[in-house]
């Protein structure tokens, strides 16, 4: 901040309208008001404004005891309206954004109310913002017992009794209270059950046993006439050791190997975990920092090593094949002098390859702004004093001449942090066609994004979306692209959910959606996939509700999972045809280090690292005895992969050769839902073959039938 004001990024006389605020009442103990810091936002006429956010908060509305607690002789001090409006630096308001009603009435006779116990029953969305609660409001409540405890949560169109309110039972000492809840005066007040109200469509949720100092040893999942039992033994210092998992009445559903960790006695530092899946392993120094970390699966193991400078940072990192190093202030990729502490440069290899090294600069936040990258290439995030993304851009030579304009995007935001515009372009002198894009986005009262004008290369698509007061999405209209956005007409795909908010058809209700007796989604319609020309997909699971295997129009994948539960093997199976990906895991993360792709007869090893930014940022793949190729990989403004792009030899650094914009050519988009607006391509190497393109900045894997599977 203040060096944005001696740079003159601010004015002085805006100075205090660039920072966060706070008010007080005038006893000093309740915030009435806070102001973010003003910036440049979108306005209610869609022009850029200097604007800030102004949160008001109103205290003991409607409060019995005109406002006075009996209790205390004091008010309540409760909150019952928060008013969210953006305001000019001179206090005009240009738009009220959001209001929200916190209830403190009792929801059933004889309940105490909230008032008497600090807690809100209810919380309403203003949709129409009328300043008042209506029938159109959105409005979630929660129950409590006499204790203040939660026992029912009750989604916004649920009737109290049906699936949509998650009920909660707890264990007494008596002999009166919920059945198989009572009697247990070891266990009084924990928690005993958890689920639907009524019904069988949810499971319901039973800890059937604590240890002495009420740990959960034991719970039961069950629904029907399917149960999974999950019991977990800890040792003499209190700690999980053995998490055993089994299941009765689940047809289909895979077992789940139990899993033991291990201790270090003198530390406390966990140093590895067994199962039948495999093990991992992991050892430190002195200083409690971890030196290796062990992952083996069968006869293979990957191991990374991890070492530190004098100041404790991580100065290298050697896993599997990969070898990264880190360097920490000195000169920065804008060649100004860093001191706090940052990464300034990140060189990785592989098999004792040639060093691929990227350089970093960050704003007066430590926020990351520049990244120079190998060949040349630049990329450069764009910040607002708030810190709000305000663009990227990507930059390159073009011929002898470098820093050149490749491609890039801006985004616009309101005063809430809602992004209401996204523009995108490249250049023409890149080896494949970039549109021309501007993303215009429309939210209603309750942050759902209900409208995207989607412009590319000056014909403007439309897509309308529609929710309940739950929040699923009920209606999906498309309106065909022209010149100007058309207001009118369209295609509508509508669709339906049962009072457990699963969805029950597909759009227009063709097809049904299928469940397991634990609620686990067992098929999809065609039309709701990714690629509804492949027919239906069927889903299949194990006990911890992991899915193992995945089939639609005679393709299957099937999956293995490693010591840490995560997906180990990938197996795809289409005909007489299969192919296999191995992920390899050399830390605690969910995203592997390096792959093995083998299809054909032929071995596809890529390696996955990050950069400067910490993010993906560049992948080296070996095709059986090749040619180690290297990309880098490109995100744009949320994080989803748009190009690759090679770096021949000689351009490992940024200084080296330059890499030209004509050797650009491949380019992906992606709409808000993450649907691909081209065809999606599934050659293995590079991302295309773990599936990093939406969010695969994040390396969020996308899989060939369109699906992205969590963790």
């Amino acid at each position: 901040m203040i060096a944005a004001i001696r740079a003159g990024h601010i004015p002085s006389a805006d100075a205090p309208y660039a920072a966060t605020k706070t008010v007080y009442d005038s006893t000093g103990m309740l915030v009435t008001d806070t102001y973010s810091p003003a910036r440049q936002a979108v306005a209610a006429n869609g022009t850029l404004r200097t604007l800030r956010a102004h949160s008001h908060t109103d205290y003991d509305q409607g409060a019995p005891s005109s406002g006075t607690n009996p209790a205390t002789g004091m008010p309540y001090r409760l909150p019952t309206k928060v008013t969210v409006t953006a305001e000019t630096n001179a206090g005009a308001v240009d738009a009220t954004l959001s209001r929200t009603f916190t209830g403190y009435a009792a929801l059933v006779a004889g309940d105490k109310t909230g008032w008497e116990l600090g807690q809100a029953t209810s919380t309403t969305v203003d949709m129409d913002n009328s300043n008042s609660v209506n029938a159109g409001d959105i409005t979630r409540k929660t129950r409590y017992d006499t204790r203040g405890r939660i026992i029912e949560q009750r989604q916004p169109a649920s009737s109290g009794t049906d699936a949509g309110t998650r009920s909660t039972a707890y264990y007494t000492g008596s002999s009166t209270g919920t059945a198989g809840c009572v009697s247990k005066p070891e266990w009084a007040g924990m928690t005993c059950k958890v689920g639907p109200a009524s019904g069988t469509i949810l499971p319901t949720t039973t800890t059937t046993n604590y240890t002495w100092d009420l740990e959960a040893a034991e719970s039961k999942e069950a629904s029907g006439t399917a149960t999974v039992t999950t019991a977990t033994s800890f040792d003499a210092k209190d700690r999980p050791v053995t998490v055993t998992t089994t299941a009765t009445g689940l047809t289909g559903s895979q077992d789940v190997p139990a899993v033991t960790t291990s201790y270090d006695n003198a530390t406390g530092l966990t140093t590895g975990t067994t199962s039948s899946a495999g093990s991992t392993a992991m050892t430190y120094d002195n200083w409690g920092r971890q030196l290796t970390h062990t992952n083996t699966v069968g006869n293979i193991t990957d191991t990374s090593t991890t070492t530190y400078d004098t100041t404790g940072r991580v100065a290298s990192v050697v896993a599997g094949p990969s070898e990264t190093k880190y360097t920490y202030d000195g000169t920065d990729a804008d060649s100004r002098t860093e001191r706090r502490g940052l990464v300034t440069k990140v060189e990785t290899r592989v098999n004792n390859g040639p060093w691929y090294t990227s350089t970093a600069a960050h704003d007066q936040g430590g926020a990351l702004i520049t990244e120079r990258l190998p060949g040349r290439v630049i990329r450069r995030i764009q910040l607002d004093n708030a810190g709000a993304l305000q663009g990227v851009t990507v930059n390159g030579s073009v011929g002898a001449a470098a820093d050149q304009a490749w491609f890039g995007w801006t985004s616009r935001s309101n005063a809430l942090g809602q992004v209401v515009q996204e523009t995108g372009a490249g250049q023409a002198s890149l080896g494949v066609s970039v549109p021309a894009t501007t993303l215009g986005y429309q939210y209603d009262a309750a942050g759902r994004l209900t409208q995207v004008n989607d412009t590319r290369n000056g014909q403007c698509a439309v897509r309308l979306y529609s929710f309940d007061a739950n929040g699923n999405r009920t209606s999906q209209t498309s309106r065909t692209p022209a010149t100007t956005c058309p207001t009118t007409g369209g295609t509508t795909i509508t669709s339906a959910y049962d009072a457990a908010d699963r969805p029950t058809t597909g759009g227009n209700g063709t097809g049904s959606y299928s469940y397991d007796l634990l609620s686990r989604q067992t098929s999809l319609p065609a039309g709701d996939t990714p690629t509804p020309a492949g027919g239906a997909i069927t889903i299949e699971y194990d006990h911890s509700d992991t899915a193992r295997s995945i089939s639609q129009g005679g393709t299957t994948q099937t999956f293995t999972l490693d010591a840490a539960g995560r997906r180990w093997t990938q197996t795809t199976t289409s005909g007489s045809e299969t192919s296999t990906l191995q992920r390899h895991y050399t830390d605690d993360g969910d995203n592997p280090t390096w792959t093995l792709d083998s299809r054909n007869n032929t071995d596809t090893t890529t390696v996955y690292a990050e950069l400067a930014s910490g993010n993906l940022g560049l992948t080296i793949t070996r095709i059986g005895n090749g040619t180690p190729t290297a990309e880098l990989a490109i995100p744009g403004l949320r994080g989803d992969i748009h190009t690759t792009i090679a770096i021949p030899a000689g351009a490992e650094t940024h200084d080296g050769t330059a890499i030209q914009p004509d050797t650009v050519t491949v380019w992906n988009d992606y709409d808000e839902y993450g649907q691909p607006k081209q065809p999606r391509t599934t050659t293995p190497g590079g991302t295309t073959g773990i599936g990093y393109g939406w969010l695969g900045q994040h390396q969020r894997a996308t899989i060939d039938n369109g699906l992205i599977l969590m963790g």
